[in-house]
């Protein structure tokens, strides 16, 4: 269901974005330093953007994007390649997001990039929105990039990037729909500038982006409206905006876990209530055990087998149905959206730990009762 939500949002992940036009690039990051150190700022990312053409491989193209994309005549597709380059302080913070050694991304004679390899759209025929790649590459293959001269109309190559990296996290900033036939690539300033640097006549087709968080992003956007800038930036406040995106999924969020966590707790009461009951009933049965010569240590070790057993019984019939339950639920939810089935692994290992600890916890305190009773007491005990 989270999922299925995700893929439908385009909302901003930010407050307030500042704009200015790559004609202005040293004005730019003056103006970004002074606004990045007003009071309230709490995260900051800053980004120059360009977009670039390239040509790639069919047999690489999924089969779901090629109907989006523009075919050449040499078995290749055309592609746009939004290249983001981001500072060297905010490349830090999203490499050590992405688990990646921002090293890699600082090499020299060397172009490397991270792609964010992921679309998210909406299929107006299908009626569906759709999750998927954006293109089938691998970590070392080389991006061929290529740029549309506007006064001649031809393109002209730039350089080949080099994958060091494949993602579906996006940095900070970046729209979350990602139309079929885009690849989103993420490089240090450094690279940009050499990727540029025999192609200085386009730098004006770049943007320079400061998006930014804040305590109080109206107060925030007044004090950038009274700076003293000699260019005047284009300021968007999507404050509200996102606020109301994180309450619909905050209200998502309570439904499921909270209907989660009241199953759970039914269960763990049905689980505790149901051993409780059966090592009560035993009582008799456990002390004829002891007066026959069963050790303390024998009698744990009973125990134990038994929870374990327990534990095995309930998975046995729990997790096959709770897995036919998800493939149903993602078959009902794929007449809209179109995303891969992955079984949440992490969460069934969670389930798999918990079911033995409350039995073992259960059969703990359980067993602690009976350990007090008087053997004599319990074999004259009669059980209804």
């Amino acid at each position: 269901m989270q999922e299925s939500f995700s893929v439908t949002q385009d909302g901003p992940d930010y407050d307030m974005s500042v704009l200015f036009n790559g004609h202005y690039g040293s004005e730019a990051k003056q103006a970004f330093e002074k606004i990045t150190e007003l009071d309230g700022v709490t995260e900051r990312i800053i980004m120059q953007d360009f977009t670039f053409v390239s040509q790639i491989d069919e047999a690489k193209v999924p089969d779901s994007v090629r109907n989006y994309v523009i075919h050449s005549e040499n078995g290749k597709i055309k592609f746009q390649v939004i290249l983001h380059a981001l500072d060297q302080s905010s490349l830090q913070a999203y490499a050590e997001q992405i688990r990646v050694n921002d090293d890699l991304l600082n090499q020299e004679n060397k172009f490397p990039a991270i792609v964010i390899n992921k679309n998210n759209y909406q299929d107006i025929e299908k009626k569906q929105y759709v999750k998927e790649k954006a293109v089938n590459v691998e970590v070392g293959d080389l991006l061929d990039l290529q740029y549309e001269d506007l006064d001649t109309g031809k393109i002209k190559d730039v350089n080949k990037v080099e994958i060091v990296a494949l993602t579906d996290k996006q940095p900070m900033g970046l729209r979350k729909m990602i139309s079929p036939g885009e690849i989103h690539v993420v490089v240090s300033e450094d690279t940009l500038n050499k990727l540029l640097a025999e192609h200085q006549n386009i730098i004006d087709e770049s943007y320079y982006y400061l998006y930014l968080n804040s305590k109080d992003p109206i107060k925030t956007e007044e004090q950038v409206d009274e700076m003293n800038l000699s260019i005047q930036p284009s300021i968007y406040n999507v404050y509200h905006s996102r606020i109301q995106d994180e309450q619909m999924s905050r209200i998502i969020q309570v439904f499921v876990y909270g209907f989660v966590l009241l199953i759970s707790a039914v269960s763990v009461a049905n689980i505790f209530n149901t051993i409780s009951t059966s090592i009560a009933l035993r009582k008799r049965e456990f002390a004829m055990l002891k007066s026959v010569g069963m050790t303390p240590k024998g009698f744990n070790k009973m125990l134990n087998y038994e929870s374990i057993f327990y534990g095995m019984k309930a998975l046995l019939y729990g997790l096959p149905i709770s897995l036919v339950i998800m493939y149903l639920m993602y078959r009902s939810f794929s007449n809209s959206f179109a995303y891969r089935f992955n079984l949440p692994w992490v969460s069934l290992l969670v389930t798999v730990l918990g079911v033995f600890i409350i039995v073992g916890v259960t059969m703990l305190y359980s067993s602690s009762k009976v350990k007090k009773e008087n053997i004599i007491d319990a074999l004259k005990q009669e059980n209804i």
